[in-house]
This record gives C-alpha cells, structure tokens and sequence, in this order.
C-alpha cells in the first residue's frame, strides 16, 4: 500500500509533536509508522505510548489485537491513527468491544490537532472525550509509579546515576520502588544499553536463599533474552557459576558487555533469613574439616560476583532491614560499620512536590482545583509529604470530582 506524500507528512508531524519517536517496532512497507512516543502527561495510559499509524486493510484486528496487549501490559494506551475512512471506520468498531483501552483518531482529527498552538494539550482533550474517566485517574497507590507519572526525588536519581552500589530504605509508600522504576525508565530514554542490563526483581514474599537464586537467574534469562534453562536447578551452590554463564553468553553479542544490574527489591525477608544461614549449609562437603560458619552465605557469594565485574548491586527494603546492612557479618559491611552498599534513604516529598504529584494529574483531567482548595491544602498537611498518602487523598477528590463529568458527556465505568 502506497502513502502519499501528505500523509507521511501528518504521520511524521504527530511524532515529531509529541517528543518523537522513542522506538520502531514491527514497521512494514505497509505500515511505516509503528512508533513509540511521549504523551507528557501524568495520566493513567499515558506516557511512553504505542502509535499505530496505518490505512485502508494494514488496520486489521489481529494488528489491533497485538498492538492492544503490547500497551496494556506496560499499563499505556494505544493511540490508533486511522488515514482513510476504511481503516477509521474498522478501528472505531474494534473500539466499542475495546473500551478504555485505545485512541481513535481519523485524517481530520490529527490535521485539527496538529493545527493547534499546542498540540499536546488538544490530544489530551480528545483523549477525555473517547476514554472513561475513572480508566484515566492517576493514582495507584499499590503500583509504582513511573515516566510522566513521577514527581520529585532529583537528588535520589542523581545518586543513583553514580557509579555505586545502594541500599535503599525507608517506610512503605515513601516510593522506594517507584524511584527504582523511574530510574529504569530514563535508563531506557537515555542509555539503552545500560538498560537493557538491568534486572529488576521482586523479591517479596522470598526468603530463602536458594529460591531467591532461581528467582534472580530466570530474570537475568529472561531480560537478556538467553534460554540456558539454567533456572530449572539453580541453587545458592551453582549460583555464582550460573551468572558467569549467562554473562559469557550475553557478552558473545556485538556492542554487548558490562556487568549486569541487578536490582532486589522486598529483601527484608531474604536477608534476615541469609543471616541466620552460613556457608556450611550450602557449599561445605566430606573432606573438609571444620564448619564454614561465615555468616550472610547468599550476600557473601553475590560480593564475590561484584568484585570480579559480573554484577552491580543495589537493594531495596523498609527501614527495619538497615541494621541487616551494617551487620558485622555482611560481607559489604568494612570497617567502622560502614558499607560499601552505600545507603540510601528515601525522605517525604518536599512542599512542591508533594503539590505537584496531587494537583497536577487533577488539573489535566480537567477537575477545578479551586474548587477543592481547602480540601487540597488539608489534605497535603495530613500527607506530610508521603507519596501514598497524597495519592489515597487525590484518588477520593478524582471520585468525588466524578459526578461533575457527566455533563460533560464523558462515559464513566469502574472498568480500568
């Protein structure tokens, strides 16, 4: 199918006016126009989103179908862009059985937006009008938050682009783990290679050593896309030997090396049972004599994997799990109780961030915050700067704010 010159030249301005494209996925001749852009506002959908762009039969539902589950496991939208009426017509019917989970936009409707002074906020408007309210309210408070999504935390980012291994801590909901994600997120804007050696692992709910090594290699396999079904037996014994194989077999590629980062998060659990453990109950056999009781036996071998360049290293827990980090027997622990796992902790938002997480998705959905004002500064006094509360507080004024939408015509449904 050929496209003609100004339809390129529509296509190309909608990337180009939002950010530009971030990826190419899956172009054909047909179809040019598979991209990834940003759409800069803090919404639930929105963010580093798919774009579909295509004309006449290249808009089909097994396309739709594919690119739908792509977005929706990355919590995004896709944004469809429709050039002729077959393709417009085909995708708005593919929208009545999809609700809330894509845009539709035909050849008129993107010339209108791409006319305005500002583009991106005449898309948020067509967004209101085709997606749900409530599958548009920012606030989760049981999932991180990242991208256009996240407020504040300059100095912990900063920190964390170093060259140095962490230990993060803090209370629940003070963001621990979302700041871990925005931190993968801009390594996936801005260094793509370092992200793509980035593992992030939950280990909530993980306690015992050798479970936490089968864990943490079928991530590495997984990310680095090698099938060594190493993770079938792995144990804390075969540990060490298993990331080296993986490594090997990743650095085999061209523009390939380092070390992989491995992100733990939810370690309390784990660590608090390594220290009980040694070293005996994993590698001690007939002829030695004596007992290996060297402490932490799980953090002793991944010290090991860091030193010899096969590993960064940083972890994430509540605050209870700090002294674990300056336990005597940690083997990242030197002298004076300090640790080479440079501890990290996580403080409330500042008064203008704190502001700005609650107010600013309110305003983009289009809610009066005059109107809430006393409810709002109530509500930041009662937060005192903890991200989990400020979002609990923003979701009920979101709800509240609901009713006030069916004026406007906007469909609401609990779906999201």
């Amino acid at each position: 199918m050929t496209w003609l010159p100004h339809e390129r030249t529509l296509a190309t301005g909608f990337l180009d006016a939002f950010g530009g494209s971030t990826a190419c996925i899956g172009t054909t001749e047909a179809n040019p126009f598979f991209r990834k852009v940003i759409i800069d506002r803090p919404l639930r959908g929105l963010g580093e989103n798919s774009v579909l762009l295509g004309k006449g039969e290249c808009v089909n539902r097994s396309q739709l179908d594919k690119a739908v589950a792509a977005a929706r496991a990355v919590k995004t939208l896709l944004i469809v862009i429709a050039m002729d009426q077959v393709a417009h017509s085909f995708a708005l019917k593919y929208q009545e059985f999809e609700r809330d989970k894509l845009i539709v936009l035909g050849r008129l409707q993107l010339e209108a937006i791409l006319n305005c002074s500002h583009p991106q906020d005449a898309f948020l408007e067509f967004v209101r009008d085709q997606i749900s309210f409530l599958a548009l309210v920012p606030f989760e408070t049981s999932v991180p938050a990242f991208g256009p999504y996240f407020t504040g935390r300059a100095f912990e980012l900063r920190k964390l682009q170093s060259h140095q291994d962490f230990a993060i801590f803090g209370p629940g909901g003070m963001g621990k783990s979302s700041l871990l994600r925005h931190w993968m997120w801009l390594r996936r804007l801005y260094d793509l290679e370092a992200y793509e050696r980035t593992i992030d692992i939950d280990l909530q709910g993980t306690s015992e050593p050798d479970d936490a090594c089968r864990k943490i290699i079928s991530c590495i396999e997984k990310k680095v896309s090698v099938r060594s079904g190493l993770s079938d037996g792995v144990t804390l014994r075969t540990f060490s030997e298993a990331v080296e194989c993986l490594h090997k077999e990743y650095s085999r590629r061209p523009d390939a090396g380092g070390p992989f980062y491995l992100i733990l998060d939810e370690v309390g659990g784990l660590l608090e049972v390594d220290r009980h453990r040694e070293n005996a109950d994993y590698f001690q056999n007939a002829n030695s004599t004596g007992r290996d009781r060297t402490k932490f036996p799980l953090l002793h071998v991944t010290r090991s994997l860091v030193n010899r360049g096969f590993l960064r290293l940083t972890l994430c827990a509540r605050e209870e799990t700090r002294d674990l980090i300056s336990n005597q027997h940690n083997p990242f622990c030197v002298d004076g109780g300090l640790s080479r796992l440079k501890p990290l902790e996580m403080l409330p938002l500042s008064d203008s961030e704190a502001k700005k997480m609650l107010m600013q998705p309110l305003i983009d959905l289009g809610i009066d915050v005059t109107a809430h004002r006393d409810r709002l500064a109530d509500g930041l006094m009662v937060a005192k700067g903890i991200p989990v509360r400020i979002a609990d507080f923003g979701l009920d004024i979101a709800l509240e704010a609901d009713t006030n939408l069916y004026s406007r015509g906007v469909s609401v449904s609990s779906e999201s």
